[in-house]
């Protein structure tokens, strides 16, 4: 009796593991490197500010360095030294008052800014090594 509990409760354990939800981050997978210079336009979700933006970073295996530029009418100073981290393709960074993920795809980066009036759109374009 005692055997078949416990192959029943083994049982049990195996097939919930293989159904648990999976968070879409593979901890095993090498981040992409976004070690260089992105260039592009930013504009806040309710279309009152807009300008140009870019980031110099470097790239220490999971962790990301670099500045922050951002031109335009700012409501606040985003731009200045940047602190962040890469998983897999995702890349999040904070910078004084504001933070901020973007998602990279090849030679783009595409995301959001948090910590302005509204929340900024970004799309960033490699220009450089």
């Amino acid at each position: 009796m005692i055997a078949r509990c416990i192959a029943l409760l083994a049982l049990l354990l195996v097939g919930g593991a293989a159904c648990a939800p999976t968070t879409g981050v593979d901890p095993g997978a090498t981040p992409v490197n976004v070690t260089g210079s992105w260039a592009g336009t930013w504009q806040t979700d309710d279309h009152r500010n807009a300008g140009q933006c870019r980031f110099d970073l470097k790239q220490d295996d999971t962790r990301v360095t670099g500045v922050l530029l951002m031109t335009g009418v700012l409501p606040v100073q985003p731009s200045g030294y940047i602190d962040g981290v890469i998983t897999n393709n995702q890349f999040s960074f904070s910078q004084g008052p504001v933070n901020g993920s973007m998602r990279v795809e090849g030679n783009t980066m595409r995301g959001q800014i948090y910590g302005m009036p509204s929340p900024t759109s970004v799309t960033l374009y490699r220009v450089g090594p």
